[in-house]
């Protein structure tokens, strides 16, 4: 594969990620900040428990992608959870325990 083959290769699938989540993936993520539509929360303990999560979005949550994890724990919401969420917080349970994860809330 020539190089400008393989440059134009690499930017269709970059171009790709950023439409499938509106952000392109490959940016730093730093905690607490915006990034795009999305909230970034970069090394949060999430217990079997739960945990409610501060964010700062100007608006109610309405998805959250895990971005990474230690354990390849689920990470999920119960019902309960999505009744409690707000623009400065989003609950959120990890089926494994001591799970560090780094997400994006939308």
């Amino acid at each position: 594969m020539s190089d400008s083959l393989r440059a134009l290769t690499v930017a269709s699938q970059a171009l790709r990620t950023t439409l499938a989540v509106g952000i392109p993936i490959t940016a730093p993520l730093v905690d607490n900040t915006q990034v795009g539509s999305f909230w970034a929360r970069v090394g949060v303990s999430i217990p079997v428990s739960g945990i409610s999560i501060p964010i700062g979005l100007q608006r109610m949550p309405s998805c959250y992608i895990v971005v990474d994890n230690n354990t390849n724990a689920v990470i999920y919401r119960t019902a309960a959870d999505k009744a409690l969420a707000n623009p400065n917080s989003i609950t959120l349970r990890s089926s494994v325990s001591a799970t560090v994860a780094s997400i994006l809330v939308g």
